[in-house]
């Protein structure tokens, strides 16, 4: 369900196009691709279990101007401590 409201929330944002992928990760895949923060966060192996226990979501969106506009419509990468794993996303 939070697909489809991501979805029709980022139409209602008047977004010009995005694009929907979905796909599954194999666990060396899943590894592969969150490496970087491997020894940066302790939740890494739970990450990697997450990425990699059933469908995948990517959405790609273009947008003219401003990103953070849509950074404050995604909301934090970390919920909990409402911060960014990287310090160079402001």
């Amino acid at each position: 369900m939070v697909t489809v409201e991501l979805i029709f929330n980022t139409l209602c944002w008047d977004y010009p196009s995005f694009l929907f992928f979905q796909f599954n990760l194999e666990k060396t895949d899943a590894e592969e691709f969150l490496e970087i923060y491997k020894g940066v966060v302790n939740e890494y192996a739970d990450m990697v279990v997450e990425l990699s226990s059933g469908t995948c979501v990517a959405l790609e969106v273009e947008a003219a101007g401003d990103p953070s506009k849509f950074r404050s419509f995604v909301g934090p990468a970390d919920p909990v401590s409402k911060k960014p794993y990287n310090s160079f996303i402001p």
